[in-house]
């Protein structure tokens, strides 16, 4: 399937455009361009050449990634193997060539190395306080976040990983720690496929090597993950759980599932998911429960200092909202309509429930 060299060639395009055009700096993003890795803020008309290069970068390899999900779902291949590594191939480059982009967009992974240094000097994450630290790495999260930096909102299990990462590459400076953390939430990309692959064991094999390439050639989530984004860490253990559940393991599998809230508390609803699912089929429900629930006591035993700081800082100081997130769209629409905290309500209220009702009709896919 050539097809799906495409998406790694858009992305080393829009690496050489960026490189190229970024040969040209104004002298008003100097002191940006001196951070360990740049990110575009406020750049105006040559930040937005940059946006332009990811857009296409983006849309180029959107176009390859629609025909390679519709020839694998109109072919029947007779080595599916040999495709899957294939797919797992053509991810990887696409997000090695991600990685050559000279210029982040989002500053989330310099949060993520100062949850890491933070740990690894003996400072909670889950703490609002004012950090004076020499540390490179914290001084340069300083000067994207403030100090003290936002509270860390992801598990014990991610911070123990960012960590051991920014640790072991201390000694090669902050551009090369935080490449580190890009790396591993890649490699995490890549390794959705396969898991995804063998959770669909029983499917028609054009849908499993359409399910593989829907996850790991997403140019959206290959960008993400090439920033650094964590999202891909939990659904690997998620994927892993459902892998052992479709081996003949409910529990086990659930309580897997229900560990993936140690990087990110959304793991928390997929467990959840699973259970509603299961809830036809009696046995198979207790069993998933039972795991579920062990799997979130154990969760909530080791994450005390994450809920701590949950209650005490975030809660009372406002909400979650990202820009570009669907909570934040959700707000916003529904805000329009009815202004206050209660449009705000009602609309990550509508968001919530559109995400748990397609979780369940995935799952239901997943596991029938």
């Amino acid at each position: 399937m050539r097809v799906i060299a495409g998406v790694p060639l858009a992305f080393a395009i829009g690496a050489i455009g960026c490189r190229l055009w970024l040969q040209l700096p104004p002298k008003s993003i100097a002191t940006d361009l001196a951070q360990p890795v740049p990110v575009v803020t406020y750049w105006h008309s040559f930040g937005a050449v940059m946006w332009l290069a990811l857009f296409i970068a983006v849309a180029i390899g959107g176009v390859a990634y629609a025909l390679a999900l519709r020839r694998a779902l109109q072919s029947i291949d007779s080595t599916p193997h040999r495709t899957l590594r294939a797919i797992v191939v053509a991810s990887a480059a696409a997000l090695a060539a991600a990685l050559l982009f000279p210029v982040l967009f989002s500053s989330d992974v310099y949060a993520y190395g100062a949850y890491g240094a933070m740990a690894l000097h003996g400072f909670d994450p889950y703490a609002h306080h004012v950090l004076h630290l020499r540390d490179p790495l914290i001084r340069a999260a300083i000067w994207q976040w403030s100090n003290p930096p936002p509270v860390c909102v992801y598990g014990p299990a991610f911070v123990l990983l960012a960590r051991e990462i920014v640790g072991a590459l201390a000694s090669l400076g902050v551009a090369a720690q935080l490449l580190g953390l890009r790396v591993v939430a890649s490699l995490a990309l890549v390794a959705c496929g396969p898991l995804l692959y063998a959770a669909l064991r029983g499917f028609p094999t054009p849908q499993r090597l359409a399910a593989a390439i829907g996850i790991a050639l997403n140019p959206i989530a290959i960008w993400v993950c090439a920033e650094g984004h964590n999202d891909a860490l939990m659904l690997a253990v998620v994927l892993a759980g459902i892998v052992v559940v479709r081996r003949g393991h409910p529990a086990l599998g659930a309580f897997v599932i229900a560990c993936s809230a140690m990087i990110k508390a959304p793991g928390i609803a997929a467990a959840a998911v699973l259970a509603a699912y299961t809830w036809p089929t009696r046995s198979r429900f207790v069993r998933v429960i039972a795991g579920a629930a062990l799997g979130t006591a154990v969760t909530a035993l080791v994450a005390l200092p994450f809920e701590w700081g949950v209650r005490s800082v975030l809660v009372p100081h406002g909400h979650y909202t990202p820009q570009f997130s669907a909570q934040y769209l959700g707000s916003r629409l529904a805000q329009s309509l009815w202004p206050g905290s209660g449009g705000f309500a009602v609309g990550v209220a509508i968001v919530l429930v559109a995400i748990g009702v397609l979780a369940l009709l995935g799952m239901r896919a997943t596991l029938a």
